[in-house]
């Protein structure tokens, strides 16, 4: 199987994955976590869908792109760590933001697919940061997000 047909099969695979995801979330009543403090208001499926699709493209790439496997898991394990402690509201970072932006960071001049499908999360997650009035640590999550895409982010070699 061709690269280009790997990146296709891996597109669609992660465009499936999204969809089941959404479906689960859209029978859910999930309240919105502000800080951790939980709040009445219910999460819309659509915001919490909206960051499988980058995940499921860079868990993809770890099958079809055997470089930097390692920093792949890594990055990862690291998020889906701060997303479990925070959906049981130990921490008030956003996993959302925090997971899009170290993606895009780690990503970046790497893979296309996972670099715009993490900025369209993120336009999503950024635009409820503003509604739910979640400035400071949705900022703080974009920060955190970018030194963990930095730390994980291979090293370019010199030669």
């Amino acid at each position: 199987m061709s690269q280009q047909s790997k990146r296709i099969a891996l597109l669609l695979l992660s465009l499936l994955g999204t969809v089941v995801v959404a479906w689960w979330y859209a029978r859910q009543n999930e309240r919105l976590l502000l800080g951790t403090t939980q709040q009445e208001e219910l999460v819309p499926w659509w915001y919490q869908a909206s960051a499988f699709p980058a995940y499921f493209l860079l868990l993809g790439e770890l099958v079809i792109e055997p470089t930097d496997r390692a920093r792949r898991i890594a990055l990862v394990i690291i998020v889906s760590a701060i997303a479990i402690v925070r959906v049981k509201g130990l921490i008030p970072l956003s996993g959302h933001a925090t997971f899009l932006v170290a993606a895009a960071v780690f990503s970046w001049k790497r893979s296309h697919f996972v670099v715009v499908a993490a900025l369209l999360g993120m336009v999503m997650t950024t635009t409820y940061k503003i509604i739910w009035h979640d400035y400071l640590w949705g900022s703080l999550s974009v920060l955190i997000g970018g030194l963990i895409g930095l730390a994980t982010r291979p090293r370019p070699t010199i030669v």
